[in-house]
């Protein structure tokens, strides 16, 4: 008996998220931060970068869903998701686990495209998380006294899940 072939070839998590440079920060002044990325370096997110990636990734999944006819009641069925947190995930008001995007795909026969585009945005969102904890750590390193600095950077680092 031979086994079956998916349509598409698994791809390996360095393939979803590519390796990034080194990110170098820069404050643009204000407090805001660049969006863009100039060639070989890394530019700061906005907290509008990732949520703009996450709607374009809703209307992905709408538009996907649409092309195979496929109603929002018939991929919750599907997926085992609710109509609503479909219709949320949709408009970007919603955000789902890796687990979401896989069923998605398998459902609407999107070859991990759909997988692909959440690795990108789910990649941004850690990126802009990383940042926020480097910039209350050096916000931390520049205006506090000694003390509150080690017990907050302790709690910081922990946040993070340090040590491993």
């Amino acid at each position: 008996m031979t086994a079956v072939r998916p349509s598409f070839r698994a791809r390996t998590a360095a393939e979803y998220a590519p390796a990034w440079p080194q990110v170098r920060f820069s404050d643009a002044g204000g407090g805001r931060q660049a969006a863009t990325a100039s060639p070989g370096r890394l530019e700061l997110t906005t907290p509008e970068a990732v949520a703009d990636l996450r709607r374009s990734l809703g209307r992905t999944l709408a538009e996907s869903r649409r092309s195979v006819r496929v109603t929002q009641d018939r991929l919750a069925v599907l997926v085992r998701w609710s109509r609503s947190s479909i219709a949320n995930v949709e408009v970007g008001r919603q955000t789902a686990q890796r687990t979401f995007w896989m069923a998605c795909d398998v459902a609407l026969g999107c070859e991990g495209a759909l997988l692909a585009a959440w690795g990108r945005t789910d990649a941004l969102a850690r990126r802009l998380r990383e940042q926020q904890k480097e910039a209350q750590i050096r916000q931390l390193l520049t205006a506090s006294p000694p003390g509150y600095v080690c017990r907050e950077l302790y709690r910081l680092l922990a946040d993070s899940g340090w040590p491993p």
